[in-house]
């Protein structure tokens, strides 16, 4: 199984969005949800084609601050074409609570992959193929372009709710906080 598409994660704004491919053999369907924090409980939007969706109570924290409670530094190597470290042990930082491996930029600590024994989840900058070739400018700053992107997607709801093809949302409360960890490096950088 495989996706394609993006991440937009507000963790002062307390909102998630994900739109995506998911490639399974021959099959491909897309995929997009919102995580809406500012409800309370959080509440999971899941769109479907015709840009209807169903609403349900999120039981899970949006943002984990736990994430890297247990997680331990298993090594520097190159995956995808970027130097990173490994951290076995870790949490998804947001969503469903899956235990896996997490590899960050050694450089920016900004995670790049998340495997689980059921999947793997790249989380690929701006201008860097998919190959790894190529390289990127600067790492998008997600607060920034948050400013402007949950207004937009919170306007998208009401319009969705007004229109009869979402339920109504929840009322709002407040949130949120982000940190990164980095490694230290070392002078042999495998491949994983």
């Amino acid at each position: 199984m495989e996706f394609v598409g993006q991440n937009v994660l507000c963790t002062t704004q307390r909102l998630a969005h994900v739109n995506w491919i998911i490639h399974a053999g021959n099959t491909t369907t897309p995929f997009k949800f919102i995580l809406d924090g500012a409800s309370n409980p959080t509440s999971y939007y899941q769109i479907d084609q015709n840009a209807s969706c169903t609403v349900e109570d999120y039981p899970e924290p949006l943002f984990n601050p736990a994430w890297d409670a247990n997680i331990t530094h298993a090594g520097v190597g190159w995956r995808g074409g970027t130097l990173c470290d490994k951290w076995d042990n870790a949490l998804l930082y947001f969503g469903r609570q899956v235990l896996g491996t997490l590899y960050s930029d050694q450089i920016s600590g900004v995670v790049r992959y998340f495997e689980c024994p059921a999947y793997t989840i790249e989380f690929r900058p701006a201008l860097k193929a998919v190959d790894g070739g190529g390289s990127w400018v600067t790492v998008p700053d997600n607060t920034k372009e948050c400013e402007t992107f949950v207004p937009m997607v919170r306007k998208w709801l009401d319009t969705q709710v007004g229109a009869g093809l979402c339920p109504k949302k929840k009322q709002t409360s407040a949130g949120g906080g982000l940190f990164a960890h980095r490694g230290s490096g070392s002078a042999a950088a495998p491949d994983f």
